[in-house]
């Protein structure tokens, strides 16, 4: 069994390793949704899709698994440098966590909007867990 499900703890200690990421916005990397009382700026992380693509008689043995970070900052320049930050901490050919190994690490989609007087980067990934 593929152990897709926990890639939350994974994509955790892959942003913790990235020593300007930490820079550029504390410990303020939040799961699924920031706290009420966050200050600017911060990121935020989950996973939008989990699909089996090998399947054997004994269970599943790789997943594609989806997922999302918003950054969220009053200044515009500021939520492009973390933008770009998360994705050279994540685009890669191989993360190895000790729970699983992330492999062809890829960009494929990002956006950028502006809502409520914050400026809003949204990267789209996609990995291979097996």
């Amino acid at each position: 069994m593929v152990n897709s499900l926990l890639i939350g703890k994974a994509i955790s200690a892959t942003l913790d390793s990235s020593q300007r990421l930490k820079e550029l916005v504390g410990s303020k990397i939040f799961p699924i949704i920031a706290d009420n009382d966050t200050s600017f700026p911060f990121v935020v992380y989950k996973r939008t899709s989990l699909n089996s693509i090998n399947l054997t008689k004994d269970g599943c043995t790789e997943d594609s698994v989806s997922y999302e970070f918003t950054i969220v900052s009053t200044k515009y320049n500021e939520s492009v440098d973390i933008a770009n930050e998360i994705r050279k901490v994540m685009e890669r050919p191989k993360i190895v966590h000790s729970l699983m190994t992330l492999y062809n690490n890829r960009l494929i989609q990002s956006t950028e909007e502006y809502s409520d007087n914050c400026f809003i980067q949204k990267l789209i990934f996609q990995s291979n867990i097996n």
